[in-house]
């Protein structure tokens, strides 16, 4: 069981664009008999093409590691709300963000993935979409993007 690897979470969120480390988190929760819901912040595409290509991802990783798992329609999770204006282009969702686990945390989240990431969790959590308080957030890394920010993020 997850529970015995992991403490028991409400909730994982991740950034969600290739949708490789997203189909790989609900396979292998699946495979372990996890009901953990993931929810994928879209950095890319909109909710409904991301939904698509995270079912395609699963089924290819499925297929590749021999699972016998399924993972339903129902069990992608995504949010788009705050992708625009577009990938790799901040809004005040993701500066806010940005800013304000780098002050309350000392954690650096980079504009295009982990900062959008969290703006979406953070909207999420406003909005009371998340099953409860114990969030999992997955930060895939890409620090060394706020370089090629640093004038928008000064």
């Amino acid at each position: 069981m997850v529970e015995a690897i992991l403490p028991p979470f409400d909730d994982i969120i991740v950034s969600s664009r290739s949708a490789l480390t997203h189909a790989g988190l609900l396979l292998g929760l699946k495979a372990l008999g996890g009901m953990t819901p993931v929810y994928g912040i879209c950095v890319r595409l909109d909710a409904g093409t991301q939904s698509a290509r995270v079912a395609n991802r699963t089924a290819d990783l499925a297929d590749l590691t021999v699972l016998d798992v399924q993972v339903s329609p129902t069990d992608v999770r995504l949010f788009d709300g705050v992708l625009a204006p577009g990938y790799g282009q901040l809004n005040d969702a993701i500066l806010s963000a940005i800013d304000q686990i780098a002050q309350l945390d000392g954690l650096l989240l980079d504009p295009v993935y982990t900062g959008k990431a969290m703006a979406g969790t953070l909207a999420l959590a406003k909005t009371k979409s998340l099953a409860g308080c114990r969030v999992l957030f997955w930060h895939t890394g890409g620090t060394p993007a706020l370089f090629a920010y640093a004038d928008q993020l000064a």
